[in-house]
């Protein structure tokens, strides 16, 4: 009689560690997703901040191009900061390109 008991606890421990385990093989493939989900919203964060770091930096680029009125650089600056791919074009261009393109 002991056996049976003995044995009854032993599938009764083994199922609880099976169950442990299958639980923790779920908690680690959405530990893994997450890991995921989180990585891509950091690097939406940081193209994000270049983004910003590109658009602030136009205007400086925009003030040193002689022979502008105050009232041209904003326009130029308003009209290449409106679109995010106008931004990537305008840093795509070589130095004397840009200028031609403000004061165009």
């Amino acid at each position: 009689m002991k056996k049976d008991v003995s044995s009854k606890k032993r599938s009764r421990s083994e199922d609880g560690l099976s169950a442990l385990v299958e639980e923790i093989d779920k908690f680690g493939a959405t530990y893994q997703e997450t890991t995921q989900e989180i990585k891509s919203i950091m690097a939406f964060f940081k193209n994000e901040a270049e983004g910003n770091d590109r658009r602030m930096s136009i205007f400086t680029e925009i003030m040193e191009i002689e022979g502008l009125s105050k009232d041209k650089m904003l326009v130029a600056e308003e009209y290449i900061c409106k679109d995010a791919r106008t931004v990537d074009f305008y840093f795509s261009l070589p130095k004397k390109f840009k200028n031609d393109y403000v004061c165009k």
